[in-house]
């Protein structure tokens, strides 16, 4: 189950009652979160206000839904980074961040939705880059500006 309290959350800039405490707001340079050997930064030269919400077993509760595991909004640029941590399955990975997106955008409609899988041991670059394309033109298609990327170990990006 979703956060009923999102969309009051990452607009207001502000805890609310009975919080899952699921959001962290920072302006460091590259925060970072990490899990399962793997890791993923986002440089934030200019120092914006970046929202971190942790989203598997905080701000999407419950067994029902496959959920990604953190969420990094931006509000100058209308960026959501949608992160998932893995040791393997990057298919699986994509599958949670989709439906992440699913359940998380309608309370967002302002941001474009960037997906970010990061596995520590993973198929191949070349041969997972062949099944990506369709997989990206779909999505870019559903949401304009959408990218999905995948790293081993650790994503650095700007």
């Amino acid at each position: 189950m979703v956060c009923k309290g999102f969309r009051d959350c990452h607009t207001s800039k502000a805890k609310l009652k009975n919080c899952n405490d699921c959001l962290s707001v920072t302006n460091e340079s590259n925060p970072t979160v990490r899990e399962k050997g793997a890791a993923y930064t986002l440089k934030n030269e200019n120092r914006l206000e970046i929202f971190v919400f942790k989203v598997d077993g905080k701000l999407i509760d419950g067994v029902d839904e496959m959920r990604c595991d953190y969420l990094f909004m931006v509000a100058q640029s209308k960026k959501a980074q949608f992160v998932e941590l893995k040791g393997s399955d990057w298919k699986h990975a994509l599958e949670q961040l989709t439906n992440t997106v699913r359940l998380l955008c309608p309370e967002m409609k302002e941001y474009t939705p960037h997906l970010r899988a990061v596995v520590r041991r993973s198929t191949p670059m070349s041969i997972m880059s062949k099944n990506l394309i369709p997989i990206r033109k779909a999505f870019a298609k559903q949401y304009a500006g959408a990218t999905i990327s995948i790293g081993s170990k650790i994503i650095d990006e700007a």
